[in-house]
């Protein structure tokens, strides 16, 4: 999943951009490619592969391992790490969401890729949940991975607070989204397709599972 198989499919004109999946027909795609181009033909895109369709050396390492600066220090109030979440997440207000990406503002990110960003510029790594992990099969839900990290304490939903992270949960009870409460009612998300700021529940969404603090 994510920016990587993306940019695959793109090149082949297959595929939808915002749920990227590299599926059997993307691998039968590169395959062919692998064997016009004189590479061993396995389906799989390696280095040799990846450059050969033109793409750079650069994007082979980096592209999906993005990391947030951090922009707050030792010396910074708990005000300032949620300004820093918030700011954060506020740059990539327009940008496409993208199942399994967690990439720099314009490239795209789900869900769980914005928050992972907004809690790398807020001095937060919620290891083992991680950008590269993300765009791995069975890791595209790491909004529930994120719920059961230990650094995050639980909130009651009625006294929740600017910066905290709301979690939802599905018709089967299984979380499958997260969005930072802004206060006001409104909260900052990646939802199909963009990443934008809505009301906390809307006809889309409206199970909330329940409320994490990261900033006591």
């Amino acid at each position: 999943m994510g920016l990587k198989v993306q940019k695959v499919n793109r090149y082949f004109h297959i595929g939808n951009k915002y749920w990227p999946r590299y599926t059997a027909q993307t691998k039968r795609k590169v395959k062919a490619f692998q064997k016009r181009k004189k590479l061993k033909a396995t389906g799989v895109v390696n280095k040799a592969t990846w450059l050969m369709m033109g793409f750079s050396e650069s994007s082979w390492y980096n592209l999906g391992a993005y990391v947030s600066p951090i922009i707050v220090d030792p010396s910074s109030t708990k005000k300032d790490h949620i300004d820093a979440m918030i700011s954060t997440a506020k740059k990539y207000l327009g940008s496409n969401y993208v199942v399994g990406a967690s990439g720099k503002p314009r490239q795209g990110a789900d869900c769980s890729g914005l928050i992972m960003q907004a809690l790398y510029a807020s001095g937060i790594d919620p290891y083992p949940v991680s950008c590269v992990r993300h765009s791995k099969p069975g890791y595209e839900f790491e909004s529930r991975n994120i719920w059961k990290n230990k650094k995050l304490k639980t909130a009651s939903y009625t006294k929740k607070k600017r910066g905290d992270l709301i979690f939802y949960q599905g018709p089967s009870g299984a979380i499958n989204h997260i969005a930072i409460y802004l206060g006001g009612g409104k909260v900052i998300e990646s939802w199909p397709n963009k990443v934008v700021i809505q009301p906390i529940k809307n006809g889309r969404r409206s199970r909330i599972k329940g409320v994490k603090r990261v900033f006591n």
